[in-house]
C-alpha cells in the first residue's frame, strides 16, 4: 500500500491572533484523513510547497522541527503497519498518532539485551562458546548494516525478506561462509527476532520463506569391528591408555565431549532394574537425561581408575581438553589401522549406528539414550544403517520368501 504525508494550512479557520491551524494530511490508496499538529502559524509565514515555517527564528525552528518529528512517526507507524501484514487505511496511521505509538527497538539493542541475559547465566545456563557465538552473529550483522545502509543500526521494524537474502550474501562474498555456518548464524538471528516477537516489538517473522537449503553430509562412524579393533589393542603410554579408555567410554554410552567432561559419581545412580544408570543435565539441551549404562562402561570406569593419570577432583573421569583428546585419538587410530579421520564425536555417532542400530533397538529408544529433544532429529541424523543390519534383514526375509514359496507349490 502507498502511504503519502503532507502538511496543509485551513486558512478557513483562524484563532483570535489571526494565526491557521497545521493540517496533517495521511493518504492511503483509497481514503485520506486529517491529523491535528496542534501548532497555529499566520498564513504570511507559511511555505507551501516547502510546507514548513519561513525563516529561521526560533519559532519557525520550534514548529519546523515538530512537524519533522511528527511527519517521521506517522512514517514509522506505517512501516510498521505495513511490515505487520494486517490491513489498514489513513484512519489506523491517525489512530495509532493519537494514542501512541507501538513499541519499538532496534536490532543492536536486541541482540544486546539477550547477550547480557546470556552473559549474566555463563556457567550455568549458557557456555561461553555459546556466548561468543552470538557476539560473531551480532558482529556480523553490524558490518552489514554499516557497509549496506551506511548506518550503525536499524529498527526491527524496517527488517524484511532482502534484508535476510542481503545478509546471506554478505556472508557469502565477504567472509566465504558456507550453508551450515550461514545456518547456524539465520538461527541465532531468527531467535532474537522471535524473543522480540512475543515482547511486543514485530507483529510476525519478517524474513517470510528464507530458508537455508542444508546438504545432508553422510554420519561418518566407526564399525563394530573398528571399535573392537581400538579396544583390544593394547599401549604402553599412559596418556594413549586413557585416550583409548575414554573414547571407548564415549562408543559405549553415546556421550559428547561435554558430557565426559561434566560427569560426576553422584550422577551414577542405580536404577528400577537394580542396574546402573546415568542421571545428569545435558550440557546443550538443558534438560533431564536418564540412561541405563552396558557392562562395558561400567568396566571402563574401573579401569581409568587404574591408570596412572592426573585425577580431577570432584568428577568421575579425568578429561583433558578436546583438542588434545583428538590429537592423541589419531595416534590411536594410526596404531589400529583405521583409515578414516576419527575425531572424538564420531564415537557418539558409532555408539548410535554400531551398537544401538546394530542390536535391532529402536529408533525411539535410541533418541532416548541420546538425550535428543525430539525423535525427530534422531530420525534426521541417525537413519543411516550399517551394511550387516541390512544384510541380516534381508536374510531374515528372503528366508521367509522362499518358506512361503515352498510351502504353496507344496500345497499344489
Amino acid at each position: 500500500m502507498n502511504v503519502k504525508l503532507s502538511f496543509w494550512l485551513r486558512t478557513s479557520a483562524k484563532n483570535s491572533k489571526r494565526q491557521s491551524p497545521v493540517l496533517l494530511h495521511i493518504f492511503t490508496d483509497y481514503d485520506r484523513v486529517q491529523y491535528s499538529t496542534g501548532f497555529w502559524v499566520i498564513e504570511s509565514s507559511w511555505d507551501e510547497k516547502h510546507q514548513k515555517v519561513k525563516g529561521k527564528s526560533e519559532d519557525a525552528d520550534t514548529v519546523n522541527d515538530g512537524l519533522a518529528a511528527l511527519k517521521a512517526r506517522a512514517r514509522q507507524v506505517a512501516n510498521e503497519l505495513i511490515v505487520s501484514g494486517k490491513p489498514f487505511n489513513s484512519y489506523t496511521i491517525r489512530d495509532k498518532l493519537k494514542n501512541g505509538i507501538s513499541k519499538s527497538m532496534s536490532l543492536m539493542q536486541a541482540f544486546d539485551e539477550r547477550l547480557n541475559q546470556m552473559k549474566a547465566l555463563e556457567g550455568r545456563e549458557y557456555a561461553k562458546t555459546t556466548i561468543v557465538k552470538y557476539t560473531n552473529t551480532r558482529e556480523r550483522l553490524k558490518e552489514y548494516i554499516s557497509k549496506k545502509f551506511k548506518r550503525n543500526d536499524i529498527e526491527l521494524y524496517e527488517l524484511d525478506y532482502e534484508f535476510m537474502q542481503g545478509y546471506d550474501m554478505f556472508l557469502r562474498t565477504e567472509y566465504q561462509n558456507n550453508n551450515v555456518t550461514i545456518y547456524k548464524h539465520w538461527q541465532r538471528f531468527s531467535l532474537i527476532i522471535k524473543l522480540a516477537i512475543q515482547r511486543g516489538f514485530l507483529d510476525k517473522y519478517p524474513f517470510g520463506e528464507y530458508r537455508v537449503r542444508l546438504d545432508k553430509k553422510p554420519v561418518e562412524f566407526l564399525t563394530y569391528d573398528e571399535i573392537l579393533a581400538i579396544e583390544n589393542k593394547v599401549f604402553d603410554l599412559p596418556r594413549l591408555q586413557l585416550v583409548q579408555q575414554l573414547f571407548l567410554f564415549s562408543c559405549y554410552t553415546g556421550f559428547a565431549y561435554k558430557e565426559l567432561e561434566n560427569l560426576r559419581p553422584e550422577n551414577i545412580v542405580t536404577g528400577e532394574d537394580g542396574y546402573p544408570w546415568i542421571q545428569m543435565i545435558r550440557q546443550k539441551t538443558k534438560r533431564q537425561f536418564r540412561a541405563p549404562l552396558l557392562p562395558m562402561a561400567i568396566d571402563i570406569i574401573e579401569k581409568i581408575k587404574t591408570l596412572p593419570v592426573h585425577k580431577r577432583p570432584g568428577y568421575l573421569l579425568p578429561v583433558m581438553s578436546n583438542q588434545k583428546l583428538n590429537s592423541y585419538l589419531k595416534e590411536i587410530a594410526d596404531a589400529c589401522g583405521i583409515k578414516k579421520k576419527v575425531v572424538w564425536h564420531m564415537g557418539r555417532k558409532s555408539f548410535a549406528i554400531s551398537i544401538i542400530l546394530r542390536s535391532n533397538i529402536s529408533i525411539e529408544t535410541l533418541s532416548s539414550l541420546l538425550g535428543h529433544n525430539s525423535i525427530k532429529i534422531t530420525s534426521d541424523f541417525y537413519t543411516k544403517i550399517t551394511d550387516d543390519k541390512i544384510s541380516n534383514e534381508v536374510s531374515g526375509l528372503r528366508e521367509s520368501l522362499l518358506k512361503r514359496k515352498q510351502d504353496i507349490q507344496g500345497h499344489t
